[in-house]
């Protein structure tokens, strides 16, 4: 009576959610969507007629609007445990638009574990439409056995929630009170502190260099009632003194300054210039560095010039090449299996062109790992491990020769049908 959604997991993602599961491992993970109740709960227009099945199972439309307030399924934020954690808020700062937030974590179930600590802010309802509350840190505490604790703080900076004014092309910190929330899931937190802005400041100015020429129509956010603080919470002031204005120029770059590179331009054609830019695709061309798999290489016609052509690689499970390969007796490289499932309809004769045989020429190997793609990833909410899984597909992009990697590819799940 149960759906797994396991994101994509990787090569050992079997063994992860069946040992999850069976409580051979406590999971720590936590939701980076939120996941609908219902369709109408989404503010986005969907392409469907009224009364279709769509609107009869979720009730899109006026009747989808008093749906809304029911809460979504599983929020941002949200995961299990086989254990129980209390969040205790020890203290706040704010330094030059620097906040700290300082609590005790403390494991209260009889399971060991890890948890998630979240600093969530609202900020003041001015001029500018903004969502109730915005990730601002968060933090990922180590192994706690029953009983144990460990003080955490989690830290940002506030410019960084800064909220775009289109008017004037600025990112603005409105004037008023900025709500913090601790917790572990946006929809379990408790006040931990009020940061009072009795200025408005301008972070940063740009310039509309793409203007609205169709109007269109915008979402609104829904007007939130005043908000009953704790009496005993803490307030702190930010000084807006704190803070400078950065100004971005838009202006043309300058070319490069390397006098080999100049040359090299110098000495290019119109046509040159746009073999280059186009790339020869995955089929096309004669490559002089071959990485059997990729889908995306630049021309080799430069070669002689000191310009050596680049591969590009499919993600996002981690680095998607041609597994085995074969090296004839001209040099030439073919792929063992098809590179698209289409090419399954090719006749025989066609598919033997294609493919190399392992039996008669030498085979080439490129075995790499298949990791968790990046929502999956991004759900442990453990930055030292990405930085280590980072580490690692760079290692393997080196081995191979692989210059671009298209990843990470992150569907932004608004919509049920994606």
């Amino acid at each position: 009576d149960a759906i797994i959604q396991a994101f994509y997991p990787g090569a050992h993602g079997g063994t992860a959610v069946a040992q999850a599961l069976l409580g051979e491992y406590n999971p720590g993970g936590k939701l980076t969507v939120t996941f609908p109740r219902t369709v109408g709960q989404i503010p986005l227009n969907f392409p469907f007629k009224p009364n279709s099945q769509v609107d009869g199972y979720a009730g899109v439309g006026p009747k989808g609007q008093k749906t809304r307030a029911a809460g979504a399924l599983y929020n941002f934020g949200y995961g299990l445990s086989y254990t129980t954690f209390d969040i205790a808020y020890v203290s706040a700062t704010a330094e030059m638009g620097a906040v700290t937030v300082r609590a005790a974590v403390t494991n209260t179930g009889s399971v060991a574990g890890k948890e998630v600590v979240q600093l969530y802010v609202s900020a003041p309802e001015g001029s500018i439409a903004k969502e109730y509350q915005s990730l601002a840190a968060f933090t990922k505490t180590q192994t706690l056995n029953p009983g144990e604790k460990q003080n955490v703080s989690v830290s940002f900076d506030l410019k960084k929630i800064a909220s775009y004014r289109e008017s004037d092309a600025s990112f603005v910190l409105e004037a008023g009170e900025y709500i913090l929330r601790l917790g572990n899931s946006s929809r379990s937190t408790a006040v931990a502190g009020v940061l009072t802005l009795d200025k408005e400041v301008v972070v940063s100015r740009h310039q509309h260099i793409c203007p609205v020429n169709i109007p269109f129509e915008e979402l609104t956010a829904p007007v939130r009632s005043r908000e009953v603080l704790p009496s005993d919470v803490t307030h702190l002031s930010v000084d807006p003194a704190a803070f400078e204005t950065v100004v971005h120029s838009y202006n043309t770059p300058d070319e490069c300054d390397d006098q080999r590179v100049q040359k090299f331009l110098n000495s290019l054609t119109e046509q040159d210039m746009a073999e280059i830019v186009v790339g020869i695709g995955m089929f096309g061309g004669k490559k002089r560095f071959n990485l059997p798999g990729s889908v995306g290489n630049t021309t080799s016609k430069f070669w002689d010039r000191g310009l050596a052509n680049v591969a590009l690689c499919d993600g996002p499970a981690g680095l998607r090449i041609q597994k085995i390969s074969t090296l004839d007796k001209s040099g030439n490289i073919k792929a063992v299996e098809l590179a698209m499932s289409t090419f399954n309809a090719f006749p025989d004769f066609v598919k033997k062109c294609i493919v190399g045989d392992p039996e008669k020429d030498t085979p080439l190997y490129q075995y790499t790992t298949a990791f968790p793609v990046a929502n999956a990833l991004a759900q442990t909410w453990n930055t030292e491990l990405m930085g280590r899984i980072g580490k690692a597909i760079y290692l393997e992009m080196k081995e191979y020769g692989c210059t671009y990697w298209l990843a990470p590819a992150v569907n932004i799940h608004r919509n049920p049908l994606c």
